[in-house]
This record gives C-alpha cells, sequence and structure tokens, in this order.
C-alpha cells in the first residue's frame, strides 16, 4: 500500500506548480490513490519521490495540463531515468482500470485524455519558428491525427516530428536533438514520427509543390536527403 500522506506531501512542498493547478493536482492524486490502494492487490516497494512524479503526470493528464515528465523531473531534480517513472505511470493507470480515450471528462470516468499535439508547439518558442513553419506544422498534424495515427503515439513526439518535416519542406533545418530537447522526449521519438509522416501519401499530395522544390526525385524518395543524423 502507498503511503497517502507522503505522496501528497511532496507534492505540497516539492511541487513548484501555480496555485491553481497544484489544487487541482492534490484533488485528483487524493482520489486516484485511494482507489490504486483500494484496488492494488500486491505489496509493491516503491521509490516514492519516482512514483509521484508519475501520479502527477497522469494527474496532469487528466486535467488536461501539457506537462511531461521532463519538465515534472526538473521543477523536482529528480534524476531516476525516464522510463522507470513512465513503468510506473503505466503501473498506476493500468491499477485505476484507465484507457486513453478522445475525450474524457475530469472526474466523471476513468479517461485519460488523448491530448492535442497542438498544445505542445508553445513548448517550441525559444526556436523561433517562422509562421510558415507553424502553419504547415499545423496541417500536418491534422493529417496525422484525422487518419488516427496520434492513437498511442506521444502528442510531443508528433509534435516533434511534423515540426521536423515542416522545417525539411521549407528548407529549413532544425536539429532533432534540439526539437527534443524542448519537448522532453528522446530523439529517436522524433524520428520515428518524421519517418511515419513522409510515407503518408496525403501529405505528399498536399505538399507536392514543396516536395519538388526540396528534393527533384520521385515520391517514392520524399525527402531522402539529409535524413540521418540531423
Amino acid at each position: 500500500m502507498v503511503n497517502k500522506q507522503k505522496v501528497l506531501d511532496i507534492i505540497k512542498l516539492d511541487m513548484p506548480l501555480d496555485k491553481e493547478n497544484k489544487e487541482m493536482i492534490l484533488y485528483l492524486a487524493d482520489k486516484f490513490l485511494d482507489d490504486f490502494n483500494l484496488k492494488q492487490s500486491s505489496r509493491y516497494r516503491y521509490e516514492y519521490d519516482s512514483f509521484t512524479i508519475a501520479l502527477v503526470y497522469l494527474c496532469c493528464r487528466k486535467a488536461k495540463f501539457p506537462m511531461s515528465i521532463k519538465e515534472l523531473q526538473e521543477i523536482c531534480g529528480n534524476q531516476t531515468k525516464p522510463r522507470t517513472i513512465h513503468h510506473y505511470f503505466r503501473q498506476i493507470k493500468d491499477i485505476l482500470g484507465m484507457k486513453i480515450c478522445p475525450t474524457a471528462s475530469l472526474t466523471g470516468n476513468t479517461c485519460l485524455v488523448m491530448v492535442k499535439p497542438e498544445i505542445y508547439l508553445s513548448k517550441l518558442n525559444k526556436l523561433n519558428l517562422s509562421e510558415i513553419i507553424i502553419e504547415d506544422t499545423k496541417k500536418i498534424i491534422n493529417l496525422f491525427t484525422k487518419e488516427g495515427n496520434n492513437s498511442g503515439r506521444s502528442p510531443q513526439a508528433i509534435v516533434g516530428g511534423a515540426v521536423y518535416l515542416a522545417g525539411k519542406l521549407n528548407n529549413q533545418k532544425i536539429q532533432q536533438r534540439i526539437i527534443a530537447d524542448e519537448l522532453g522526449i528522446v530523439e529517436v521519438s522524433v524520428r520515428n514520427i518524421y519517418s511515419k509522416l513522409k510515407q503518408m501519401d496525403e501529405i505528399k499530395r498536399l505538399f507536392k509543390s514543396k516536395i519538388k522544390m526540396y528534393d527533384k526525385s520521385v515520391h517514392d524518395n520524399f525527402l531522402k536527403i539529409g535524413d540521418r543524423n540531423e
């Protein structure tokens, strides 16, 4: 059984969230911890700081706050490997019987909202993206999510891959590493989504003129130039 008060104290004392968000996180954490302790059947040993970050991340997802695990780790000074916190997050989610849904009320069901990737564009303000890059990124995201490809994929990764592709379409080099760092994800996540995006026929048709300007080859070689190590 998780020590509920210990987790709540970590949120109160060690997480510098603004007052309104913290109150909502505490409310949801209190509710989820009661359910978690009631439903779990095994005795687990938890690393409380990491468990708390995973729980707060789940609460952020439920409350529709655009916070990444990396951001939560940074404000808490937590050095645990992100995959450990992801493990706790999945464990909490599964024990609570939660699932990812297109929409979710705040407290009325067991759905975690499928976060709209566009929310995370604000995380890339430091890159000073041009208006055309932002516009093309939104078009790419819209096509990708319209086809249902976003199910089970990180919204940050979708934004990262879309921005990287939009940069290529406009002959502007934006490094995957920088995109990943700003979004709080790893480079391979950006690269995987980008690889998926550039194979989509809908995107090839929409950006046909730009593809020909950047890469004179046919669609089968769509943006093949410069894909590696960028």
